[in-house]
């Protein structure tokens, strides 16, 4: 019995250390605040149709309620990763701070999604709406909760990862002197780095380009895009699992990478992958994987608030991976964005 008590006492020991070093209590409060608040300004716009009813301070507030958050999952991420805390600990503190977030998970739009995952971890949906800081969100409540995720590090790195690859696929299209370049992307996505990258092209036919996603949905969205862009011709998409392919890629690729994929998979399966990758590049062609990089500050909310874990490596890791495949001891450089929580392996056949 007292074995039992002392687990129970430790316990709750580690919820009260959340509780008293976090503002999740302040959080709640100020949530509920304004949400009451825009609720009855909607209440007197039924008596005051012309009135300009505002809540008081709304984006200095959403910007507190946004800190309270990341202070809390900061904290949260800090213990996970600490060796004073026991895996017992570390687990029923998480489950704990689950179901303290599950009402507010549930009420954003966004969140709601990434937890309950319809189409699979990640689908092509719901990062298109990271991209678009889920925008199309109409509910005042949604709305709080959504820009919460939507200012976490995770997230912002999604939006820095499209720009950075927009850069490097016209950098790769610069490199061939006006020759034709062949460039894929595996686990897609929404792909809205391909459709910026012909943005800037003046002459579309310099980038042939192939999207490979094994989620259907994606596929089918490429699809309409690339007709209503005029690009039938110049995208490929299909749907394949990455460990076969089939067959459907062309070969001699100048470029092939996968920005958000390789997170789900064991390093086995991940050689597996850079196996075929190496013999679809050309001479000299380029691959780059993206992974979360161990020190992401957002990784317990993922494990822990939304569900959603993924495998987490450092440069060492990557490193070695690399050399168990094809690619050998060939060169490897790291790269990182700007959140400097996804880095990105960079080598050439």
């Amino acid at each position: 019995m007292k074995k039992l008590t002392s687990k129970k006492s430790s316990i709750s020991s580690s919820i009260s250390l959340l509780i008293d070093n976090t503002p999740l209590l302040d959080f709640k409060v100020l949530f509920f605040e304004l949400v009451t608040e825009e609720q009855k300004k909607s209440e007197l716009k039924r008596w005051l149709p012309d009135g300009d009813i505002q809540v008081d301070n709304l984006d200095g507030r959403k910007k507190i309620l946004q800190h309270y958050f990341r202070e809390t999952m900061e904290y949260l991420n800090n213990f996970m990763l600490s060796e004073e805390y026991s895996d017992e600990q570390k687990k029923e503190l998480g489950e704990w701070i689950r179901y303290e977030m599950y009402p507010y998970i549930h009420i954003g739009g966004w969140s709601n999604r990434a937890y309950q995952k319809p189409y699979g971890p990640g689908d092509h949906y719901t990062i298109s709406q990271v991209y678009d800081m889920a925008s199309n969100e109409k509910r005042f409540s949604a709305h709080l909760i959504n820009y919460c995720f939507m200012q976490e590090p995770a997230a912002k790195a999604i939006r820095n990862r499209r720009g950075m690859f927009t850069d490097i696929i016209l950098k790769t299209i610069s490199s061939n002197n006006g020759g034709q370049s062949s460039i894929t992307s595996i686990g897609c996505g929404p792909a809205m780095e391909v459709f910026d990258a012909y943005t800037h092209l003046e002459d579309k036919a310099q980038l042939k380009f192939c999207c490979v996603d094994l989620d259907y949905r994606a596929i089918e969205n490429i699809e309409e895009r690339k007709k209503a862009f005029g690009l039938s011709h110049n995208i490929t998409a299909f749907r394949e699992n990455i460990f076969s392919f089939n067959n459907q890629l062309p070969e001699d690729q100048d470029l092939i990478y996968a920005i958000g994929l390789m997170d789900y998979f064991s390093d086995r399966h991940v050689t597996r992958v850079l196996n075929k990758i190496f013999g679809l590049l050309k001479d000299g062609g380029r691959c780059i994987i993206g992974n979360y990089h161990t020190l992401n500050p957002t990784k317990a909310l993922m494990d822990y608030v939304l569900d959603w874990p993924v495998y987490h490596r450092d440069e060492e890791t990557m490193k070695a991976i690399f050399r168990k495949s094809k690619f050998g001891n060939r060169e490897l450089s790291i790269f990182f964005e700007n959140e400097q929580m996804n880095l990105f392996a960079d080598i050439r056949k």
